[in-house]
């Protein structure tokens, strides 16, 4: 199983626990989306294993139960050519402007968005590949700057200045914060050279666009043209995600199908032409979506995450494990010797969802920090804190 997701990225600073033992805070973020060592803690691989495939897909869980987790494997994959496949993955997390839109408008709305997402996901791509790019046909390069030139969020010639060079900061940080606005929580390969980058951006500085331009209806076919024709990508992946992450969606299905209905009208047209929709949804919809959309839904195509004692105790001691450099972890590795059972007295205290865990065992850190500094031992004071925290005010602040 995944991790929790969330709508925001919890930033390191002086109040974040820190635990002598650990390499690495492996509490420290709480959006799984956000979080560049999901691969690491990723629970039950074999539901992963059923969305990594050439099919439309449909992932329900809880919110703060693992959809944010299994998107964010999910695009990893992709962009690492897992299994030696060759996909693109389009990160399509809902946005404003669908949620905001009048019914009619509704799929132009989300076509645009997804053009848009595509766009980034493409510079990227590019920038941490240049080889790729300079090898290619005029022709080609002319259309690629062309859609990036019309679907990207800011001005090309503005992020390719971004990727320039600057005083302190080498590629691997350049990429790295143009990246952070579309996907933070990626994994990206290793960054090229300053030689590369640079070719790179000449070479698409001084690509023309084409002479002829021509304003299509579907601003989806020129990029599949491009990604499935021209680059030879076996498919593309649309990775859904956020849906419950609005006022008008989080406790509204019908609301949310109602937004996502002519988005989901177009997965079996773009089924056909390798266009594979991932679609990553709160529990509360899958019978609406199951009951709108038989033919899509079948058994094989639809993941559901459950949690249980055992799969939270799991993924408490992965994250432990990974931070310590450990094969079998708890967290009683970093207790008083007469505080034992800290794992399942946390699992026990809380709602049994990911986010949760990860918030009340994050609170308790900080309670041993608070009172012991990082070289201190877990007590039963700290998760007395951390209980009393969870009970008055877990849904009213972050620790």
């Amino acid at each position: 199983m995944g991790e929790a997701g969330g709508s925001t990225r919890e930033a390191r600073s002086n109040d974040v626990p820190c635990v002598f033992e650990f390499n690495y805070d492996p509490f420290e973020v709480l959006d799984a989306s956000a979080d560049t060592r999901i691969q690491e803690y990723l629970v039950a691989h074999e539901k992963f294993e059923a969305i990594w495939r050439d099919e439309v897909s449909f992932l329900f869980a809880p919110t703060g139960g693992g959809k944010s987790a299994f998107r964010a494997r999910l695009a990893d994959a992709c962009r690492a050519g897992e299994d030696g496949r060759k996909v693109f993955p389009i990160v399509y997390m809902l946005p404003e402007s669908v949620v905001l839109a009048p019914e009619p408008q509704r799929l132009s709305a989300h076509l645009r968005a997804i053009a848009q997402a595509a766009a980034f996901e493409l510079f990227l791509h590019l920038a941490y590949r240049p080889y790729q790019f300079v090898s290619l046909d005029a022709d080609t390069r002319q259309t690629v700057r062309a859609l990036l030139e019309q679907g990207l969020p800011q001005p090309l010639d503005y992020l390719l200045e971004q990727l320039g060079p600057r005083e302190k900061l080498d590629p691997e940080a350049r990429l790295r914060a143009l990246a952070q606005s579309y996907d933070p929580g990626a994994v990206w390969l290793s960054p090229p050279s300053e030689r590369s980058l640079d070719e790179f951006r000449r070479t698409l500085e001084e690509t023309p666009l084409p002479q002829e331009r021509h304003e299509q209806e579907d601003p989806i076919a020129p990029w599949l043209d491009l990604l499935i024709g021209k680059l030879q990508f076996q498919a593309v992946y649309l990775l859904l995600d956020g849906v419950d992450a609005y006022p008008e969606t989080i406790a509204n299905p019908e609301n949310a199908l109602a937004l996502l209905r002519p988005l989901l009208e177009q997965a079996e047209g773009w089924r056909e032409q390798r266009l594979f929709v991932k679609a990553f949804l709160p529990t509360e919809m899958k019978t609406l979506v199951e009951r709108a959309f038989p033919l899509l839904t079948s058994r094989d195509n639809v993941v559901i995450i459950e949690w249980s004692r055992d799969s939270l105790l799991e993924l408490l001691r992965r994250r432990v494990a990974a931070a310590t450099s450990t094969e079998h972890a708890s967290l009683d590795m970093i207790a008083e010797p007469g505080f034992r059972g800290v794992d399942l007295r946390v699992v026990r205290a809380v709602e049994p969802l990911p986010r949760e865990v990860l918030a009340f065992t994050r609170r308790m850190l900080y309670s041993m920090r608070q009172r012991a500094g990082a070289s201190g031992k877990l007590s039963p004071e700290d998760f007395e804190a951390a209980l009393r925290w969870y009970e008055t005010d877990r849904h009213k602040k972050q620790p």
